[in-house]
């Protein structure tokens, strides 16, 4: 948050005209969506003359890693049973949301978001990722316009 910035100014906002996010354009799409219903929430209004742009992106690193879970593939006598490892694919994200006001061009707000989700999950499972770090953020935000 920064200082010198008068948030309760803002009222309108829109996203950045030429979003280059680093993620899928279904992630993309999602990710606008919890946004725009977090600031209706929060009584900003979307439009096409905005006081506010908004911005993300993702840098992502894709890592794999050990889990508890063995694949049984057989036994040998009957005594020693084999099984190997899965191992999954998790995916270390940091999504960062900048909002910049219009008129000025500056970023007068940004959230740093770290989190780490499985390659595998459903879509439902990455709505409630993205919802549960979205919803705080915007709601940081405007907390810091009143």
């Amino acid at each position: 948050m920064k200082e010198d910035v008068d948030y309760s100014q803002y009222k309108t906002y829109n996203f950045y005209p030429t979003l280059k996010t680093g993620l899928t354009e279904e992630e993309s799409k999602l990710i606008v969506q919890i946004i725009e219903i977090n600031m209706l929430k929060a009584k900003y209004k979307k439009s096409k003359n905005p006081d506010l742009y908004i911005n993300f992106f993702a840098e992502e690193l894709n890592y794999i890693g050990n889990s508890n879970n063995f694949i049984p593939i057989g036994s040998i006598n009957d005594d020693v049973d084999k099984s190997i490892p899965i191992k999954n694919v998790k995916v270390n994200q940091n999504l960062i949301v900048d909002f910049i006001d219009v008129d000025s061009d500056k970023l007068i707000w940004s959230s740093n978001i770290d989190g780490i989700y499985e390659k595998t999950i459903t879509p439902k499972e990455k709505f409630k990722y993205y919802k549960n770090y979205l919803e705080k953020t915007v709601e940081k935000f405007t907390a810091s316009s009143k």
